[in-house]
């Protein structure tokens, strides 16, 4: 069955926000190509409030949901799934080889193996694929009809970096009074998110309030963002990032659609690889992402993808470091004051 003759097809994602909005992308290369399909996220309740934003997924399924009753899968009369994570659950691989016809897994997992029509080959460390790009991955086979993808020059030659910033389909969200409130019309608003839900290497949280002192307040209003645990955490690590008077602190205190708003409000973002930095990119913000060269969380393979996304390498730290210590405070702030408003 070509792409042609596909009339809905599933994608799926289980892992984070970052990885969710990484997969925008595919969505929008098939409805590009192929608007007659019907696309379909299927994730779990996570990262549910994501898709909302990405105008290329018509419908989403709910991985918790199913796990209690197949039947929106069943209903759903697909015609093609892609597995663009490691999902090994049994049940899982077995109602979707008793409902899905065409099924793209992968070679490490034995159960995707089993259960799958075609078959990619995704390598972890030896790959120098962007994350996007190894999503495309899966759909290769669809295109060319080979059972089997292995070869990553080819995905490189067909879906170049430079040609996917342009499917993420973002839909940019309404900006609410509350979140429209922290935004200064004559300032440069940069959003700071130091911690990465131990998804990435970090900058330290010393670093951050060593950049917040050395950028002049009449040029920057600065947000402080994160989680209520990632609080907890720089409070332990150093407290006195969230003791500035300089700065809005908003940790622990937004909703995932209040968060998304203000990145969308904001000029500007610096994090590390975790999933704001993607969600900056897509939106078309300024984005800084801050990453380590070892693999398989280098920027290579995380770094932001979009119109004003950038990112900085560190080529010292090791994996045992704490932290960031290779990027320097002079070599960011010079980096943001070419940002302009």
């Amino acid at each position: 069955m070509t792409l042609e003759k596909i009339k809905t097809i599933v994608l799926s994602r289980m892992d984070n926000l970052g990885d969710a909005v990484l997969l925008f992308p595919l969505f929008g290369y098939i409805k590009t190509h192929y608007p007659h399909i019907k696309t379909v996220f299927l994730g779990r309740n996570y990262n549910q409030g994501i898709t909302q934003y990405c105008q290329y997924i018509d419908a989403f399924l709910n991985w918790e949901t199913l796990k209690k009753d197949l039947t929106p899968l069943k209903n759903l009369q697909a015609d093609a799934f892609l597995s663009c994570c490691a999902h090994t659950h049994p049940l899982f691989w077995q109602s979707m080889k008793a409902t899905i016809p065409l099924r793209v897994g992968r070679t490490s997992k034995n159960i995707q193996w089993k259960n799958s029509t075609h078959l990619v080959c995704v390598r972890n460390k030896s790959s120098q694929l962007h994350e996007i790009q190894r999503t495309f991955k899966f759909l290769y086979p669809l295109i060319t009809g080979r059972r089997f993808t292995m070869i990553d020059s080819k995905i490189k030659r067909f879906f170049p970096l430079s040609s996917l910033t342009t499917f993420y389909g973002w839909k940019k969200p309404t900006i609410p009074p509350h979140i429209q409130a922290m935004i200064s019309p004559q300032k440069f608003n940069l959003i700071l998110h130091p911690k990465s839900n131990g998804n990435g290497k970090e900058w330290s949280p010393k670093n951050y309030a060593a950049l917040i002192q050395s950028l002049p307040p009449e040029k920057y209003n600065i947000i402080v963002t994160g989680t209520a645990q990632e609080k907890k955490k720089i409070t332990t690590e150093y407290p006195t990032l969230l003791q500035m008077p300089q700065v809005q602190y908003t940790l622990g205190t937004l909703s995932l659609q209040d968060f998304v708003a203000l990145i969308n409000a904001a000029d500007g973002l610096v994090a590390s690889g975790t999933g704001p930095i993607h969600i900056a990119a897509a939106s078309g913000i300024y984005a800084l992402g801050l990453y380590p060269t070892f693999k398989p969380i280098h920027a290579t393979r995380w770094k932001p993808i979009g119109q004003r996304a950038s990112y900085l390498e560190d080529p010292v730290t090791h994996r045992k470091n704490a932290y960031l210590h290779g990027i320097s405070v002079a070599t960011v702030k010079e980096h943001l004051e070419q940002w302009k408003k």
